[in-house]
């Protein structure tokens, strides 16, 4: 493709009547948010696999909710706990 001396970016800067550095800091911040929800989409799905928690997990597969739902989840619903001390490791959790 050859470069005709178009910036896309200034021309969305442009149209959308703001700063093209705007543009950068949006876009950097929509990486972070997107890096926050697959995070917290794992740890709930982890959580809840974990918990033996089917429900949960295929409501976390099928349900998107901006991470509401698993932020929810994670501060309410407790890991196991094991009932039997062995110094940590055990085979059941």
């Amino acid at each position: 493709m050859q470069n005709l001396g178009i910036d896309p970016i200034a021309e969305l800067a442009n149209y959308l009547n703001v700063p093209a550095s705007y543009l950068s800091l949006f876009a950097g911040l929509l990486v972070a948010a997107l890096l926050l929800l697959i995070l917290l989409k794992g740890a709930a799905l982890w959580r809840s696999a974990r918990n033996g928690q089917k429900v949960w997990f295929w409501v976390f597969v099928f349900i998107n909710t901006l991470g509401i739902l698993e932020i929810i989840y994670l501060l309410v619903v407790k890991a196991k706990k094991c009932s039997h001390d062995n110094g940590g490791k055990c085979e059941c959790c």
